[in-house]
């Protein structure tokens, strides 16, 4: 399984085993634009998002060698790739923590309990936050695109999980604390602030 972390922390890992550690940044964000990004990419594209003041001509071979690399340290194959398209294969099993939080935070009324709460534990933080993408300022303003949609879905998330224990009344200190980490995320909402003070009573 492909697993990649991107709240808070960031890890990417293959089958249990840290896939990024050691290696440039670049490895790590291009299996999160795959995985945001469905589908072939464009290796045109892709390598003037990784090395953008590189020539065409220069990214796209440090494009080919990077993935040459990945493909050997790979334990199972997950890239699909042929002489302009990349891509996380189709049938690739990819645990992704975006996809998870966007899954629960579209449907937060038709779900439990015990789901909501494992989409709040994901958020660690903001989306990339522990990796510097100031090489990288087309990288920077898609991150910053999908840190602000996850950020709305965890309120939705939140608010929701919230509401749900102050009513049973079941946990009262798991209640305080995601309406902590929802006053976090919209410190200027009433209603929020609200339910902060009544976990806290």
């Amino acid at each position: 399984m492909l697993r990649i972390d991107s709240l808070g922390k960031f890890e990417v890992s293959l089958d249990g085993s840290s896939f990024v550690e050691g290696v440039e940044p670049r490895r790590g964000l291009l299996l999160t634009y795959l995985a945001e990004n469905q589908g072939p990419q464009l290796r045109s594209e892709i390598a003037q998002l990784l090395w953008p003041n590189t020539e065409e001509r220069l990214a796209l071979n440090s494009l080919r060698v990077l993935l040459s690399r990945m493909r050997r340290q790979a334990t199972t194959p997950f890239l699909d790739a042929d002489r302009t398209t990349v891509s996380i294969g189709a049938d690739a099993e990819v645990s992704y923590d975006v996809d998870q939080i966007r899954a629960v935070g579209r449907r937060v009324h038709e779900v439990d309990e015990a789901t909501l709460r494992q989409a709040a534990d994901l958020y660690e933080g903001s989306f990339l936050a522990t990796c510097s993408l100031d090489e990288f300022p087309a990288l920077d303003e898609w991150a910053a695109a999908i840190r602000a949609e996850v950020e709305m879905l965890m309120v939705r998330i939140l608010y929701k999980l919230s509401k749900l224990l102050l009513e049973s009344r079941s946990d009262s200190e798991a209640a305080v604390r995601y309406a902590q980490h929802l006053v976090e995320l919209a410190p200027e909402d009433d209603e929020i602030q609200g339910i902060y003070l009544e976990a806290l009573t």
